[in-house]
Formats: C-alpha cells, structure tokens, sequence
C-alpha cells in the first residue's frame, strides 16, 4: 500500500513514538518505501527531498553500518530485538550517537510487512563515556609510565593493579602479578616480609613506610623506599595501596659517602697526632742510631738496640700508611715513564714474593706518561704484590703486571661520579690467588679491614686506595673465589705542559764536609738528636727553638743550609726562610715536617726549588735530603 503521513497521523502508536521519541521512520518492505517523520527530520536537519528515497542505512556511520545491517536483518529473519546504538550522519555532515529501536508488523504467516524504528539522542552519554575513558586513559598512562612502583592489593594481598615499574622492581611481568600475593613471584623471606607489612597496614588501618633490600625472583637484590595505605571506601577499608621506590644507588651513594666521612675522620685523627708521633718517633730513631754508632755490632745490647730501630721504623710505616690512605701524604710528583719505573722495580718485588711465583711485566706500545710521585708507585707496587704473594698462599703461582692507555670515554661503564673524562694508564697487577668474596669487595679498601688471618694491619689496600684518590685516579678489583684477583689503577696522563724529563734517583750520599748548618725544631729532644746526627756525618751545627734566634744567628754567620721544621711555635718555616734569605741570600733552605700534609706544603712542593723530608727520618735519609738541598743549582 502507499503510506504517507495523513493515513499514518491517526495511528496512536506513530503519535506517542513521535513525542517520546527524536523521531520515527517507517519502512514499507513490501513496497520498499520509507516514511521519515517531521520530528526525525528536524532532528536530522534534513528537508523531505533530502529523505525522499533514503533509508536509515545510507546515514549511518561507515563504522557502524555493518552492525547496523546485521541488527535490523536479524529483527527481520528472527524477530530479535532491534536496539543498537548507532551514529547517524545529520545534514551538515556531523555524526551524532541515537539509540536505535524498533519493531515490526508481520502477517499470518510471519512475514514482515512494515518495520517501524524510532531513535533517542545518547550524544550526552556517549560524550560523558568518552570524557571518562579519556579520563581513565590518562590516569592509566600517568600511573603505568610513572617511575615508582605502583600497586593496588585487595584485602587478601592479591594484586590488582600494578603498573611497569612495580613488576621490574619484582623482576616479573604484570601478568604474573595480577591475581596474586607476593608470595607467587618472590622468595619466601622477601615475601613474608612484604605481606607482614601488608598485614599491619590493614590491620592498623593506617600508613607505614619501610627501607629496606629485598631478594627479587631473579636472586637480584635491590634497596627499595616501600610506602603502604589502606584504601576506604565510605568509611570501609577495602583494599591496600602503595608504592615501591628503587633506591639503590641512592644507597650505595650513601654509603660511599659514609665511606668518605670515615677516611676523612680517619684523616683528621692521622693529621691531629702525626706531628707529635713523628717528633717521638724521629727522637726514638735518631738516639738508637746514634746509640748503635756508639756501641757498635758487637756489642750484647746492639741487637736490643736494632730491635728499637726496627720497631720505630714500622710505627713510622704505619703513620705514612694512614696518612697515605686519608690523601694527606706528602708528595713530590714527578712525570713518569711508568714503564721504566716499574721495570726498575721487578728486582725487588721479585725477591720479594719468593721463587715459587712468577712474576712478569706486559707494557702497550707507545704508552703515555703519568705525573706521580715515585715514592708513591713504590708503595702501590709493593703493597698489591705483597697482596697477591698472600693470597696465592706459598703455592706456585703467578703475579702479572700489566700497564695499557686508557681512554675514559670509549668506555661507558665509567660515570662523571667515577672519573673526570680523559686519557689515563692503566696499571693492573693479576694474582692466580684465592681469590676474593663478593662480600668482602666493598670493604676491601677500608682501614684496618683484613681477610688474612694473621699478620694483617688491613693498610696495605687502604694505603694503595687513598695514594689513588690523591692523585686523581680510580682503582677497582675484578673477582671471584678461587680465580684470583684482578686490581686495575686508572693515573691521570701527564699533560703536554708537565716538565719532560722522567725522574731518575738521587745521587750518591755526602758526607758534611765541614759545611755549617744551621738548625731550627721547636721540639727540644727532636732538635737535639738531629743536631747529633748531622754533626756525626761532619757537618757544623747551629742549634736554637726560635726563629727569631736563627735569624740572630744568620746574621752573625753565612749558613750553608737551614734546616727547619715548617710548623713552628713563633710563626712558620716559610716565613723565617723568608727573613733568613733577606740577610743571606746564598743559603739554601731544606723544610722537615711530621705534620700531614697542609695547602702550605702542596704549593711548596710544587716547587722544585723547595726541598722537604718528612718526619721521621734515618741518618741516610737525612743526609741524602740534604746533600740534594746542597747541591740544587751546582
């Protein structure tokens, strides 16, 4: 039949459809006519030519079409219920969302003769969905991709939310955690230990923060910030909150700089009792050698006599050791040939280790120059070879000494932390030892830390570190029980304005010849003995506690040599040198000091015109200083 809206504006159904509805269209399958109400056109904003032959199909959104298709198909063939949100193409081309109903007329023998649909705008829905999916989408993207450990737990602890970061801090995957308690993908300690936390928190409906390492699935461990809230809703606590925090480098900063504070607190108290001790111990020395010059080898106390010298000698080795790991040794850089220097070494450190081990040397072709004292290389040297001969044991076995350049930057397992970028030498020194436990690595250059046995004072590596870190470079140790030992020292390369020759010894020792010297100490006993001493090696002495005394005797007399303490009571050596030379220019200056080494000294010793000896010292070893004092300019 032909339908238009005059035989349709009676039908209550159309009417009341019409005022509940956006609008209604009617299909006429028989005859394949359609019949777009006014309200639906409105709606659309379409005119009656524009719907003349349309169908609700041809406006719906490509997207949805095929949906829509198979919806009004099934209503058709089944009788199923035709609803189905939909997008619907309005006249100016916009898309907007309609719930779309309907139903149909069927004859006697279940064929449908018309379908009538009508639509309900969901724009405000669907634009509210929408927001909240953005919403949510945002809120998901902030938490997964957040740099915290992030979970959500029910009140059975099983997991039901947790985001990237949280599942490497387990070092799992998200799935596996979803569903689950800690137990499922940590160890047994770490686990209970976290869902003990999980216990209190809910049972104490409160927050609680923990520190701590844990074991991670892997075997890994991490330091971790836990931060952990109950969750409520309307009062009710439903579920657990938190999250997880990878601290551990923050922690290992922290305990390097723990480290730090113990070398300087170490540094302080070596620095605050140097000068003292080595006044004694200059004393001790100098009168036992004085006392066995006296008395001779022969003699039945000369052995109790070197027992004395023996045991001043090691406290004073001892007092350089810890001055040396607390960076406050005094040194004379020189510009290194490494290479030289070592192989002018292999004699001693040879015998040193004994014949049941090898020792050998392995040197880069065209390998840099370092600035280093060489004082400094000999108790590196010594203190790893002794190291290695310990740890192989008195067994056969091997000591390699290996010296290669090294380029910070074409190696990135170096951070600005560790090293300032630059070209350096790298001195390895590898034993076919024992090895050493992973426990025992980060306290192996700490004071007084000793794995051996017996006989160990624990400065020997601390000694080694601390010459290191004075003269701004990086050691670090490759090991593993029963591989030996690995240690690797980075030295800054001597830079192209360094003086170019390399440090040969000192010339043979003098004796006084009768040259005069005169002689300053503020400490009376340590005065005297080295008056003693150097009038025994024939030189003549003048002696006095006060500059101002010295300065007298400048004056009255041409001194060949002062030799004074650099700290003293009434003002500074520097500063009596200075009055001395005023008056007697041709003197030649040699400072001594027990004290650490001070700023005043650094910017001394960078003079090559200054000469210094640290307290305490042996007769050769003041004649030697002195005999380079004298002969300086010759």
């Amino acid at each position: 039949m032909q339908l238009d809206e005059q035989n349709l504006g009676s039908n209550q159904l159309w009417s009341l459809l019409e005022l509940a509805t956006e609008g209604i269209w009617r299909w006429d399958v028989v005859n394949d006519d359609v019949l777009w109400s006014p309200k639906l056109r409105k709606t659309l904003g379409y005119d009656d030519s524009n719907l003349a032959r349309a169908d609700v199909i041809e406006l719906t959104h490509p997207d949805d079409r095929e949906r829509h298709v198979t919806a009004i198909e099934e209503h058709l063939a089944k009788n199923n219920d035709y609803v189905i949100e939909v997008r619907l193409q309005k006249a100016d081309g916009r898309y907007a969302w309609y719930l779309a109903r309907g139903l149909s007329e069927r004859d006697a023998e279940g064929r449908v003769l018309v379908m009538l649909g009508y639509v309900v705008s969901i724009e405000a829905q669907k634009n509210s969905e929408r927001r909240l999916a953005d919403s949510e989408a945002r809120f998901r993207a902030f938490m997964d991709n957040a740099p915290a450990g992030v979970f959500l737990k029910d009140a059975e602890g099983a997991h039901l939310y947790a985001n990237r970061v949280a599942a490497e801090l387990a070092a799992t995957t998200v799935e596996t955690m979803m569903g689950n308690t800690s137990a499922a993908f940590f160890p047994e300690s770490t686990a209970k230990e976290l869902m003990d936390m999980d216990r209190r928190v809910l049972e104490s409906n409160a927050l609680e923060r923990w520190n701590g390492y844990i074991t991670r699935s892997d075997g890994s461990r991490r330091f971790v910030h836990n931060v952990k809230f109950p969750v409520q809703i309307n009062g009710d606590t439903v579920a657990l909150g938190g999250f997880g925090l990878d601290i551990t480098e923050l922690r290992e900063s922290q305990e390097a700089l723990e480290s730090v504070k113990r070398l300087e607190s170490v540094g302080r108290l070596a620095g605050g009792v140097a000068h003292d001790f080595n006044n004694m111990l200059g004393v001790i020395i100098g009168f036992a050698e004085l006392a066995m010059a006296g008395i001779g080898t022969n003699h039945p106390a000369s052995q109790s006599v070197e027992g004395v010298i023996d045991a001043a000698q090691r406290s004073a080795k001892i007092t350089k050791q810890l001055l040396g790991y607390a960076r406050r040794q005094t040194i004379r850089p020189k510009r290194l040939d490494l290479a030289y220097e070592v192989e002018r070494l292999l004699g001693i450190l040879d015998r040193m280790i004994g014949e049941q081990i090898s020792l050998s040397l392995n040197v880069s072709d065209d390998l840099w120059r370092v600035k280093l004292d060489p004082a400094q290389l000999d108790q590196v040297l010594t203190n790893l070879c002794i190291n290695a001969k310990d740890a192989i044991g008195g067994k056969p076995g091997s000591v390699r000494i290996q010296l290669s350049n090294f380029d910070v930057e074409d190696d990135d397992r170096f951070s600005a932390r560790d090293l300032l970028p630059g070209q350096y030498v790298r001195l390895s020194v590898i034993d076919s030892g024992k090895g050493i436990s992973q426990d025992d690595i980060p306290q192996l250059f700490e004071p007084f830390f000793t794995t051996k046995e017996q006989d160990g004072t624990g400065l020997g590596l601390a000694t080694v570190y601390g010459i290191v870190m004075q003269n701004g470079g990086l050691i670090s140790v490759d090991s593993t029980p029963g591989n030996g030992a690995s240690f690797h020292i980075l030295v800054p390369r001597a830079i192209d304005s360094d003086e170019e020759s390399t440090w040969k010894h000192e010339s043979e020792i003098t004796e006084g010849g009768g040259r005069s010297i005169l002689l300053v100490e503020d400490e009376p006993r340590l005065l005297e003995v080295v008056r003693q001493m150097l009038e025994s090696m024939d030189y003549r002495v003048t002696a006095t506690t006060k500059s101002d005394d010295a300065v007298k005797a400048a004056a009255e007399e041409t001194f060949d040599l002062l030799l004074s303490d650099l700290v003293l009571t009434e003002g500074s050596g520097v500063d009596l040198a200075e009055r001395l030379l005023m008056v007697t220019p041709s003197t030649r200056v040699l400072f001594m000091s027990g004290h650490a080494e001070t700023a005043l000294q650094k910017r001394l010793l960078d003079n090559e015109d200054v000469h210094f000896i640290q307290k305490p010292f042996t007769r050769d070893e003041i004649s030697a200083a002195i005999d380079a004092a004298l002969s300086n300019g010759d």
